[in-house]
């Protein structure tokens, strides 16, 4: 066997992030694979590596959230360094980096194909990634032929600050709010807490989600964006497998491979869709009422009989309006956010088959299966255990 390779991993992990434990996960997830690794946590490994090569090493090789400081040092010794960091400062050594800037353009997709005409974002004005994120969320709407009528800059959440810094930054989200004209397709490129801020102002003056408001959050940290309702549309990085990617190059850069040609490879975020942006909006009222009503009672075993009782309009005038607007039928539409929900609660939590089913309107598990498979031509449990980075094999 191999002697052991001593990996240092500075990735902050005194803020429970994901994009901190998850990448820490998914480099252990590739050390236990490849069986010769000893993995040290450390904040500073650049101060204990020595001024010069040819030094006693402590390292064989660092993953960090690479500094300026530790990038300098490690050249000077030899040791490869792979960065995780998309905002860090250095730009010569070789980076797995998500590609949030992508999720600018994911999320003003999402929310024109919900059927929203009005849009807005809140960013940060200290974040060079937000800046970019939502210049492409703006353009990308642009394209569409729509504005976003106004925006909103947050400074970093008050966390440690003084009451009066609280209440200014509470003051500053709702006379935003109070700009809007609802319905208003919401992306807030910040941390997700100020995305719950939001939806409790919202509450406050009787915007319902996602009737009245449709928002996506730009990271997807579970405590967060799952409770309490309405859960939130978010933007998903992998940061598990930039873990492990990481750590698959630097295993090679420590096996002396030359770095790659292209220093930065981004992985790609998605949009995680949930009860923020749940159903489709539209211009048709009769359409738009019977969406209303699929969304407050799809968890019920309801069919296309009562939708067409709780509405103003024959089924054979409602079937053909559906597929004017949205181009599927009333069952499609069920059926959709009977799965969309199914994913939902696949991925966000441990419940069993039999409770989703029960959950998301379908009379049993084996229901649930046969048609989940159907439409996304995977099981729910290849789905959860896919979505978890559960191991197959």
């Amino acid at each position: 066997m191999p002697s052991k390779r001593n990996v240092a991993l500075m990735l902050d992990l005194g803020w429970p992030y994901a994009r901190h434990v998850d990448v820490f996960d998914g480099t252990q997830r590739y050390a236990q694979e490849c069986g010769n690794w000893q993995s040290h946590i450390d904040e500073f490994p650049h101060t204990r590596l020595p001024s010069r090569h040819g030094k006693n090493l402590p390292y064989d090789g660092i993953i960090a959230r690479a500094t300026p400081e530790l990038a300098e040092r490690a050249r000077k010794c030899g040791v490869p360094v792979v960065n995780v960091w998309w905002h860090s400062l250095v730009d010569n050594v070789p980076s797995i980096v998500p590609d949030v800037v992508s999720g600018g353009r994911l999320a003003a997709e999402h929310l024109m194909q919900r059927g929203y005409r009005r849009f807005t974002f809140l960013s940060s004005r200290r974040n060079s990634s937000t800046k970019m994120q939502t210049d492409l969320f703006r353009s990308t709407l642009k394209e569409e032929g729509f504005e976003c009528l106004q925006e909103h800059s947050a400074s970093d959440y008050p966390l440690k600050h003084s009451l009066r810094d609280w209440q200014a930054f509470e003051k500053k989200i709702e006379t935003w709010i109070d700009k809007w004209e609802p319905p208003m397709g919401v992306f807030v490129s910040h941390i997700d807490v100020t995305s719950r801020h939001i939806v409790i102002a919202c509450q406050r003056r009787g915007l319902t989600f996602p009737d009245d408001v449709g928002l996506i959050t730009c990271h997807d940290e579970k405590t967060m964006v799952v409770n309490p309702p309405p859960s939130l549309t978010s933007l998903e990085t992998n940061y598990q497998e930039i873990g492990y990617q990481a750590a698959q190059l630097l295993d090679r850069l420590m096996d002396g491979e030359p770095e790659p040609d292209d220093l930065r490879q981004l992985n790609p975020v998605k949009i995680i869709a949930r009860e923020s942006t749940g159903f489709i909006l539209t211009e048709d009222d009769l359409v738009s009422t019977a969406l209303r009503y699929i969304n407050q009672h799809a968890d019920q075993p309801i069919g296309v009989e009562e939708v067409v009782a709780n509405v103003y309009g024959s089924r054979r005038t409602l079937e053909r309006r559906f597929r004017e607007s949205l181009g599927r039928s009333v069952a499609g539409e069920i059926r959709r956010l009977r799965i969309e929900r199914a994913k939902q609660f696949l991925r966000d939590t441990d419940l069993s088959l039999a409770v989703v089913a029960l959950r998301c309107g379908f009379l049993n598990a084996q229901s649930l299966c046969e048609i989940f498979r159907r439409e996304t031509d995977m099981t729910p449990i290849d789905f959860r255990r896919e979505k978890n980075g559960v191991d197959n094999t």
